[in-house]
């Protein structure tokens, strides 16, 4: 019997061993690479090249894999790939993720992973991808299938697919290497497996939450030392700049951008905990969309594709869901494909199909869809949508289209409830780097610049009782885009200011600072005071006082994947997000809530969060109510405080290198709070008004933005 139990025993541990190893993809012994490829962006219109050979570094057999990043007139979305590939397919459903060594020759740089399946419906490849951060140290990555999303341009390119993996038709493996034209560099890659049980490598870490702690009020018999003293007054609320009333942070403040890309939305309740009041479904896509149909086709030229995003019904529904208004971008640059023509990219959608979409949402439907966006950064077309676009937007083409339009779907809204208003949004201009000026004009006859020639166009129409009888608005929300960038050449990378991270930090002044000289940012003119703030205040203030005012994109640098500082984004972020609420601007939307690893966005593919998640998160959770006067003594803090009628909210960022002992005066209070503020930190401070409790006190700091995920 002994024997027996013996026999079974060691037949049950052999079987157990060789159903828990793992599958050995490659261990790179073999240098002839069979099965393996390797290939530019060629193939979609592109010059990116790479190649690949089986090499031995740091005393590890692995693939080194070169590529070098060369946009086209035809293609920018430069992109070079290697892989393996699979005669059959194979099915990895057993186990529970892949695993593999990486390192690059770049500081840090982006890696798509890519699980390539074949999709039961559609009977072609389906791409599943996770996306991983990678540096000049090897790292031993793991990651578990269910991070793996299908990539969002595949499933907007293929309609009809299986949504989901279908792991068990696996067919290749493939690292992307995803970037900017001019990148050059290599990628080491070794022992690639899938793993059954615990993996070898080190799983995603999610980004640590902001950190707690409770402060209390200081003894006033007591002297306590300090680096500064920051004054908040109680009883004065802050009068902003040129609209001469109190500062206020406005109802539909806090909002953001859809990445339609993803074809998809984040998770719900990641999106309600931002507290959003608006999301924008806007950008160059919506420049070339149907909506009838929920189709665009791409701006490259040449690009044979036909998009298909999640329809407008999803989108309205989704804002509502997650307790956000949504704001819709009218396709007046006219072209999209033609439901009525076999979906040819053509002139389809004019004034007509824009009355048409208001009486789809808010006749049809029911929605009460009140918030449009007049197209898209329209005084760039002749870059953006060089296809169809051949000379650039003036400032009297754009109103006129902009008249037609809007007269259409303010016509339609009438007949639907003739209570209740659209309120439209222009012109949605990003020119910050000629002066928010054109490429059409020549002169703006005694204007500064196309935006407060366009503010009078549009009031000189509004009021003219000739030819505008029923006295329709043309614009009620002044609408603009500004992404700062500390790259002197835009088309590289890494061409930064070599004046590095604190004159870059600086530089949020050129939003507020009347007197603040730009010579950093190489998106804004430099040499004078942009003042952006002030400035389309001052314009609003001139011409029109009932406009309001939105910055509809914002985010640090329009190009995705460059590495700044960890520390840059989430700090400027911060600081541009306090001053819009202080210095008038009543939507402040950043761009964007969802986007693929390492882009612009607060979620990624897989639901994951970033720092500047939580940025944002701090100021919509908290930061309400009157905006206070406040007065510091201390270099390159900024202080924003505000009475949300309980409570006095303080949200206070240091930007600087070292860690400040900063003494938080309440005045007339006599009340005061020491605040060890670390270094490159935002600390968000809740006081209640009579003092009576201690302080809660929550804060991001720089190992919360410089954390890894591996």
């Amino acid at each position: 019997m002994y024997k027996k139990n013996l026999y079974f025993s060691l037949i049950f541990v052999l079987v157990s061993t060789i159903f828990a190893q793992d599958f050995v993809v490659e261990d790179f012994k073999d240098k002839t690479l069979k099965g393996w490829f390797v290939v530019g962006d060629s193939g979609s219109g592109g010059a990116s090249t790479a190649n690949m050979e089986v090499v031995s570094t740091d005393g590890i057999n692995c693939v080194k894999f070169s590529y070098s990043l060369q946009k086209t007139d035809k293609w920018e979305w430069c992109y070079a790939t290697i892989g393996k590939v699979y005669d059959k397919e194979v099915d990895i459903s057993v186990y529970k993720g892949v695993q593999f060594k990486i390192k690059s020759s770049q500081q840090k740089e982006y890696v798509n992973v890519n699980l390539v399946t074949t999709d039961s419906n559609l009977k072609i490849n389906k791409y599943n991808q996770y996306v991983v951060s990678i540096s000049t140290q090897w790292k031993y990555i793991a990651i578990p299938f269910d991070k793996f999303r299908i990539v969002g341009w595949w499933k907007a390119r293929n309609i009809g697919y299986k949504n989901n993996l279908e792991l068990n038709r696996f067919k290749s493996i493939e690292f992307s290497k995803p970037g900017t034209s001019g990148e050059k560099g290599e990628i080491y890659i070794a022992e690639i497996s899938f793993y059954k049980d615990k993996p070898k490598g080190q799983l995603p870490k999610l980004t640590a939450q902001p950190s707690t702690q409770t402060l209390t009020f200081l003894d006033d018999k007591k002297s306590v030392a300090s680096d500064g003293v920051i004054k908040i007054y109680t009883d004065k609320k802050f009068i902003v700049p040129y609209k001469n009333k109190p500062a206020k942070v406005p109802k539909y403040f806090y909002g953001t951008n859809w990445g339609m890309w993803l074809c998809g939305f984040p998770d719900k309740e990641l999106v309600k905990s931002l507290n959003l009041k608006v999301i924008r479904s806007g950008g160059n896509i919506m420049s070339r969309y149907n909506w009838r149909t929920s189709r665009y086709k791409d701006t490259s030229i040449g690009e044979p594709y036909v998009y298909q995003i999640p329809s407008i019904d999803e989108f309205v529904n989704y804002c509502r869901e997650v307790g956000a208004e949504p704001l819709i971008q009218i396709n007046m640059l006219g072209y999209a494909p033609n439901d009525k023509n076999n979906d040819e990219f053509e002139y389809c959608m004019d004034e007509k199909s824009a009355a048409e979409l208001v009486r789809y949402l808010n006749g049809i439907k029911k929605y009460n869809v009140l918030m449009f966006e007049m197209d898209n950064e329209p005084f760039i077309w002749h870059f953006t949508h060089k296809d169809v676009v051949k000379e650039p937007m003036s400032v009297d083409k754009y109103f006129e289209k902009l008249k037609k339009y809007v007269v259409a779907m303010r016509e339609e809204q009438q007949k639907i409830d003739p209570n209740t208003q659209l309120i439209i949004f222009a012109p949605a201009i990003c020119t910050s780097w000629i002066d928010w000026g054109t490429y059409g004009d020549t002169n703006y006859y005694n204007f500064e610049s196309a935006v407060d020639w366009l503010i009078k166009k549009c009031v000189d129409f509004e009021q003219d009782k000739k030819k505008n009888p029923k006295g329709y608005k043309l614009v009620d929300i002044l609408s603009f885009h500004i992404y700062p960038r500390f790259r002197i050449n835009w088309e590289d990378p890494k061409d930064f200011i070599p004046q590095g991270l604190p004159k870059m930090l600086e530089s949020t002044k050129t939003f507020w600072d009347e007197n603040y000289i730009n010579y950093y940012d190489f998106n804004q003119v430099r040499g004078i005071p942009t003042r952006v703030f002030p400035r389309f205040n001052e314009w609003i203030s001139k011409y029109n006082p009932y406009l309001q005012l939105a910055l509809t994109e914002f985010n640090v640098d329009s190009t995705s994947r460059i590495n700044y500082p960890d520390v840059l984004r989430p700090l400027f972020i911060a600081d541009v997000i306090g001053a819009a609420a202080k210095y008038g601007v009543d939507y402040f939307m950043q761009f964007c809530l969802n986007d693929y690893e390492g882009g612009m966005g607060m979620i990624n593919e897989s639901d994951e969060v970033n720092s500047i998640y939580y940025v944002f998160k701090l100021f919509s959770n908290n930061f309400y109510g009157d905006i206070l006067e406040t007065e510091s003594s201390l270099y390159e803090v900024s202080t924003y405080a505000a009475d949300d009628g309980e409570n006095y909210i303080v949200m206070l960022i240091n930007k600087n290198p070292a860690e400040l002992k900063i003494k938080l005066n309440f005045s007339p209070n006599n009340k005061d709070v020491l605040v060890s503020a670390k270094p490159y930190s935002l600390y968000c401070l809740k006081v209640k008004k009579d003092f009576s409790k201690s302080v809660d006190c929550v804060y991001l700091a720089k190992q919360h933005f410089e954390e890894e995920k591996f």
